[in-house]
């Protein structure tokens, strides 16, 4: 199934990170999970593309760290 459809019945925090030049997952795809999960939280990394954690590993940690300390 669909990541979108998985994540309909979970009540975990989630947090979509997408990168503006990749080529594999268009941020257009990852907006698809906000429709199954409103409440969760999308960042867009314009500098990034398929892999921001390696691409931009300051930012992603800083956004990572900030999730964590919602929960």
């Amino acid at each position: 199934a669909p990541l979108s459809e998985r994540l309909k019945g979970t009540t975990m925090p989630v947090m979509i990170i997408a990168g503006a030049h990749d080529p594999l997952a268009p941020p257009e795809e990852s907006k698809a999970i906000l429709k199954a999960r409103p409440d969760a939280r999308f960042e867009f990394l314009p500098g990034s593309g398929h892999y921001p954690m390696l691409e931009e590993p300051k930012v992603v940690a800083k956004l990572i760290a900030g999730l964590v300390k919602e929960i």
